[in-house]
């Protein structure tokens, strides 16, 4: 028998906790179907802002809030569309302090920081145009950098500032060819980025990479000089010299002109002041030396890399020494030969082989006979070698010397000091008049170049009494006997005086050492034709000082 309890009786017997009542739990909705078209509708929806992404500027939240101050000020956008206008114009500095302007005014966009970056490069001002290069890519989102062409190109742009600064940071080639490589990872490289990507690496060291780089070049165009000129200096690293010599013979095939701006660009370097600084004349030797590869039979070129290494200094004797020598060795015009050999020459005496540097003057000589800078080195270094003979072979090249007209006056003092001493000094027989009329003669020219001859004033004043007293008309000739009285007292007293006292005081001062000076001096003296009289004149006056020292002065 079954009990029917009612619904009252069935809730007294069931008790719930205070202010919670238990809910029935409902079915579940969801099926098969649903969630399939859940998840549909959800791919669509990212799909959808995907797409919106890759096709949206690259925004953030800092540039949405410019573009609104921008939009709110249209001063700046003036501003900004009047600086890229002078941009455009190549106004570059106008066009910076403009964009700048509008930077401070609110447009913070990538763009306008890829502009001033633009400005700064053109400007050749690598450090800042890089800075701004970095901030535009900063302010874009990461998967944005790879997909917009501005900041693809924007690259490629700071590792050609990076090449820039190379002069001055070690590390800024490596830099330039990481920034290449993110280039080219995202755009299909050109010619021109595959050559200049090359480049870089080469000259990081990266010689398997540069490798790569340049013959994809190649494949694309195999006649173009600056190529061949890389992969010629790739070869020379990997000491593959045959390589080396073909790639740049092919640089100069390809264009007869290609060296030329190099040349023209260490001209333009060593015109510059390198009294306090030496970078221009570095620069300018690396250029030439580059050039070099391209031209190695240029003897010219070879001459003027050695005259940079003579300007740099001692320390580069010896690379200065090696190309003249290699430039001597090869087809020289006629002109610039007497100059090679006395430039080496010149080498050579600084490095004290004076018998090679001789030789050296004497094959300028040989071209050009009055090479005034051989004529006075090769008189020097036979006054210092010493050996029999070269004291009258550097009076001889003293004598051409100065008979030469484009010589500087401050260059003919030393020598007319030598050869006025050197004819004071070797007058023998015959010739001892003539002797010292010539040391008069180059006394005198001495004085007028402005010679200090203090210390040779003993020899000045016999010289200037013979030379004066017997030769009036600076003949070179011995005059013949005198006719008459009038013609013999063209030679005073005061001649005979002052040649006699220096003999007799350089007899005082060491008489055993100057006996034979002074017997000779006698004997010269009487030999010479025409001057018997002379010598008589000599002796009275000697004869008179003698007896005017001898007497006694009367009181008054």
């Amino acid at each position: 028998m079954t009990l029917l309890l009612s619904r009252s009786d069935i809730e007294k017997k069931i008790s719930y906790p205070p202010m919670a009542k238990k809910q029935p739990k409902l079915p579940s909705l969801r099926s098969d179907l649903s969630m399939s078209v859940l998840n549909t509708y959800r791919q669509s929806v990212r799909d959808k802002k995907r797409n919106e992404m890759r096709s949206a500027p690259m925004l953030n939240f800092d540039i949405v809030a410019a573009n609104k101050a921008q939009l709110a000020n249209p001063t700046s956008s003036a501003t900004y569309e009047e600086g890229l206008k002078l941009k455009d114009a190549k106004e570059y500095e106008d066009a910076r302090t403009l964009l700048l302007e509008a930077v401070k005014m609110g447009i913070t966009t990538p763009e306008i920081y890829i502009h001033i970056g633009d400005i700064y490069k053109a400007q050749t001002m690598p450090e800042e145009a890089i800075r701004y290069y970095t901030r535009a890519l900063e302010l874009s989102p990461a998967q944005f950098k790879e997909n917009s062409w501005n900041h693809v190109e924007t690259f490629k742009s700071r590792g050609v500032c990076f090449l820039m600064m190379t002069g001055s940071d070690e590390t800024a080639t490596r830099r330039a060819a990481e920034e290449f490589d993110k280039y080219m990872q995202i755009q299909e490289p050109t010619f021109d980025d595959l050559v200049i990507a090359g480049k870089s690496h080469l000259d990081s060291e990266n010689l398997q990479r540069s490798e790569e780089l340049l013959m994809k070049a190649l494949a694309m165009d195999a006649k173009d000089a600056y190529l061949h000129f890389n992969l010629g200096e790739l070869q020379e690293k990997k000491h593959d010299a045959k390589a080396a010599k073909y790639h740049f013979s092919q640089a100069v095939l390809c264009d007869p002109n290609f060296p030329t701006p190099y040349l023209q660009a260490a001209e333009e370097l060593l015109a510059m002041d390198t009294s306090t600084d030496q970078a221009p004349l570095i620069n300018a030797l690396n250029l030439c030396l580059s050039v070099l590869k391209l031209l190695p039979t240029d003897g010219l070129l070879h001459l003027k890399i050695a005259g940079i290494y003579d300007k740099l200094g001692d320390a580069y004797l010896d690379s200065s020494l090696a190309m003249l020598s290699r430039a001597l060795e090869l087809s020289l015009p006629e002109d610039a030969m007497p100059g090679a050999y006395c430039r080496r020459g010149i080498i050579h005496a600084q490095k004290n082989d004076l018998d090679s540097a001789i030789s050296d003057f004497t094959m300028s000589l040989s071209v050009d006979g009055m090479h005034s800078l051989s004529l006075i080195n090769r008189a020097e270094c036979c006054l210092l070698r010493n050996i029999e003979g070269d004291a009258h072979a550097a009076a001889a090249d003293y004598e051409i010397l100065v008979t030469c007209p484009s010589v500087d006056h401050s260059d003919l003092q030393q020598p007319f000091i030598f050869l006025a001493l050197w004819y004071f000094d070797v007058r023998r027989g015959p010739e001892y008049v003539r002797s010292l009329q010539k040391s008069f003669e180059f006394f005198t020219q001495a004085k007028l170049k402005g010679c200090c001859i203090k210390e040779h004033k003993e020899k000045l004043m016999v010289a200037c009494a013979v030379g004066s007293g017997f030769y009036p008309n600076s003949s070179k000739e011995a005059p013949e006997e005198p006719e008459n009285e009038k013609e013999q007292n063209k030679v005073q007293g005061l001649c005979y005086k002052i040649v006699e006292d220096y003999y007799l005081n350089r007899k005082a001062l060491e008489p055993t050492a100057h006996t034979a000076l002074f017997n000779e001096f006698q004997h010269g003296w009487r030999d010479v034709k025409g001057f018997g009289k002379y010598y008589e004149g000599i002796e009275k006056a000697k004869m008179a000082n003698d007896t005017g020292k001898g007497k006694k002065k009367k009181k008054p």
